[in-house]
């Protein structure tokens, strides 16, 4: 009997929960991913539960009679990613291509499993939304990339960074980053704030006046930056109650995908400023 074909443009040798399962949104963390990290870290040589012990400060199969598999179910998902870069860089001081394969397998492992992180080629693990927020991110970070705008990329960074840790300062510091901006383009204006963003209005007329409908549209741009603005007040502003309102991850995303559009297109009308 004949192989099946499947239809054109369906990948072949994918599992079926990789080709047919419902993905979502990726999770913040997952049994399977740590049970498969866990088989991983038995093909890794000799020495790396010393070593993880001694960079985490946690007990691992060194000083247990625990397996990985047990003792990774066990552990705070930010000190299983901590993991995946001490074992980076263990295998990095004896062996880097084996310090690449492990980089590489960790990544598929994450992916194939929708978990919200990934690898950097120097074993740095970094949240991961999904490969549009991804693409935005790199797009405002580059759109900040002068002297000029360090400060502000630095706090757009550290709001992303913070997505499905702390999400409210995830919001907080991507407000702070296009707040630094706006005031750098308007620098009498004290704060970032709706009855400033007009001040605005004159660079968006100068950047859309070859076109007389962009340039009405760009009013409703900036009416959509204020109300942006009002929504972030709620989580920049200290509340009257005992525990951090932590917004969800979908609304971090939303807001944050939302300000880095309002940041790169300040960061255009920085350069007519």
């Amino acid at each position: 009997m004949t192989a099946f074909e499947p239809k054109p443009g369906v990948p072949k040798g994918l599992r079926f929960d990789q080709l047919y399962g419902r993905r979502g949104e990726p999770a913040r963390d997952s049994e399977k991913m740590r049970h498969r990290i866990a088989a991983l870290l038995r093909e890794v040589p000799e020495g790396v539960e010393k070593f993880a012990e001694a960079e985490l400060g946690l007990r691992s199969p060194y000083s247990t009679s625990s397996s990985w598999t047990t003792i990774l179910q066990k552990w705070d998902v930010q000190d299983v990613m901590g993991l995946i870069t001490v074992v980076a860089v263990y295998l990095r001081g004896s062996n880097p291509n084996k310090a690449t394969a492990w980089i590489s397998l960790a990544n598929r492992l994450l992916e194939e499993e929708n978990v919200g992180y990934r690898v950097d080629d120097r074993g740095g693990v970094h949240p991961h939304i999904d490969a549009e927020f991804a693409s935005a991110r790199a797009a405002t970070i580059s759109a900040l990339s002068t002297t000029r705008h360090a400060n502000v990329a630095k706090e757009f960074e550290a709001g992303t960074d913070a997505i499905g840790t702390d999400n409210k300062i995830a919001i907080v510091r991507t407000f702070m980053a296009a707040e630094g901006l706006f005031r750098l383009i308007i620098n009498s204006s004290p704060r970032l704030i709706t009855g400033e963003v007009d001040k605005l209005l004159p660079l968006m007329k100068a950047r859309f006046k070859e076109d007389a409908i962009a340039e009405r549209v760009s009013v409703k741009i900036l009416a959509s930056f204020k109300d942006w603005i009002d929504a972030c007040h709620f989580y920049r502003h200290e509340q009257a109650q005992e525990a951090v309102a932590q917004p969800s991850i979908e609304l971090a995303v939303l807001l944050v995908s939302q300000g880095a559009s309002f940041i790169r297109l300040l960061a255009e009308l920085d350069a007519l400023a």
